[in-house]
């Protein structure tokens, strides 16, 4: 007799059995605490290239403040809660290529109150950006005027106790935060006859078709 065949036979006990492997190991996985930090370049655009010189066959000479920079571009760094927990106390190190240089940062658009709890300072091609707290689901974004930067070597790297980081594409944000939203709010399910139950308020419905494809891939190794 082979494994489907006694699947068969067995019935709802090994419906049971399942539903006890999932609360030990899918369960605690949907449920438990996450702060993921997700960061996406929103855009990117060269105000002034550094062939301008070149393309009009004259000298050009820039400057900005006391800087006289080679060439101008723009970059919106946004930065996002996109876990179940508030992330505190965290610090960031956005980092451009080599040879560029930040000029100036500021908010992409107005932030309100939050602008209180957000600081950050400039070092050549390097920012270093504080933040007091960042909700769940909540984002803010940083436009930087940058000399010599080349597009799309932009990285960040993040420091708090827990936190995960995370890039993602800027036409996948909405996606990736939306992971929260659908979430099975105010369920409690049980398993009969085992006294094994469960709230997944903090489950997300994408969370929960991956464990239960992983859990599929490890039932088909044993047979």
């Amino acid at each position: 007799m082979d494994t489907k065949e006694l699947l068969t036979i067995v019935g709802w006990p090994v419906t049971v059995l399942l539903g006890i492997v999932s609360g030990g190991i899918v369960v605690p996985r949907l449920t438990r605490r996450r702060q993921t930090l997700t960061w996406a370049i929103m855009s990117e655009a060269d105000l002034i290239p550094r062939e301008l010189s070149r393309t009009l066959g004259l000298p050009v000479t820039l400057q900005v403040g006391e800087a006289h920079p080679a060439s101008l571009s723009t970059l919106t760094i946004r930065i996002g809660n996109s876990g179940n927990e508030v992330i505190k106390d965290l610090t960031m190190a956005i980092a451009l290529n080599d040879g560029s240089s930040i000029l100036n940062v500021r908010f992409s658009s107005d932030p309100g109150e939050y602008a209180s709890h957000v600081r950050w300072s400039v070092d050549k091609g390097k920012c270093r950006v504080s933040a007091d707290f960042i909700n769940q689901d909540h984002h803010f974004e940083l436009e930087l005027l940058a000399s010599n930067y080349d597009a799309g070597s932009v990285d960040l790297d993040a420091s708090a106790p827990g936190v995960e980081s995370r890039r993602t594409n800027a036409n996948r944000w909405d996606a990736v935060l939306s992971r929260s939203l659908f979430s099975i709010k105010g369920m409690r399910y049980s398993i009969p006859f085992t006294g094994i139950g469960y709230d997944a308020g903090s489950a997300a419905m994408s969370e929960v078709a991956e464990e239960i494809r992983a859990l599929r891939k490890y039932l088909s190794r044993q047979q």
